[in-house]
């Protein structure tokens, strides 16, 4: 099966496509399938003491992505061991996590930003990170909104509640936020993700 990857996404190359558990044949009946398996994921992780204690560690990070993916993916929960077109080198990947999880307790403990700004944060590090073969913008929205619902506040909205993993204007604002975010400037992030 040849899988179409949206525009901004990480390309599902022939050996990442090997490590497809169900037999699927376009990329709707695969979004069909990754959904499922996510919706099943969001209810354990908001159940999770393991989550809601370490959510940033890559051990939990590693377990979460397990979950969105394990149906679906046999490389779900595991780092990427090669270069793609969005990301850091992969031998980088367990630093900078680690370097993620020390600047996020950092900027809890020291009140530097509100809740959603620093879910939102944590979001975009996650992306430009990429750890994972394929997933990782779902990955990194289901750790923002999993701060928020632990932190009791109502989940981020992302556009509105819209598709941002199909084609279409609400994925390019948002690809848009993220490319302004790798800059410095995250405000754009920030309404999108908080927008009605």
């Amino acid at each position: 099966m040849e899988i179409v990857s949206s525009s901004g996404a990480t390309p599902l190359e022939p050996d990442d496509l090997k490590g497809l558990i169900p037999r699927l044949t376009t990329r709707e009946e695969l979004n069909q399938f990754e959904q499922r398996n996510i919706l099943q994921a969001v209810r354990l992780a908001q159940r999770s003491t393991k989550l809601k204690r370490d959510l940033l560690s890559s051990d939990s990070l590693t377990w979460l992505h397990r979950l969105m993916f394990n149906e679906t993916w046999r490389w779900s929960g595991q780092f990427r061991t090669n270069q793609t077109n969005i990301g850091i080198e992969p031998h980088q990947i367990r630093e900078q996590l680690g370097s993620l999880y020390d600047d996020a307790k950092y900027w809890a403990e020291n009140s530097v930003c509100k809740l959603p700004e620093y879910a939102i944060r944590i979001h975009h590090r996650l992306v430009k990170i990429h750890p994972f073969v394929n997933g990782n913008g779902r990955h990194g929205r289901l750790v923002a909104d999993l701060i928020m619902f632990y932190g009791g506040q109502d989940l981020l909205t992302w556009g509105g509640h819209k598709s941002i993993d199909l084609e279409g204007k609400v994925r390019n604002k948002y690809l848009d936020a993220l490319r302004k975010a790798d800059a410095g400037n995250y405000n754009e992030l920030i309404r999108f993700a908080l927008a009605d």
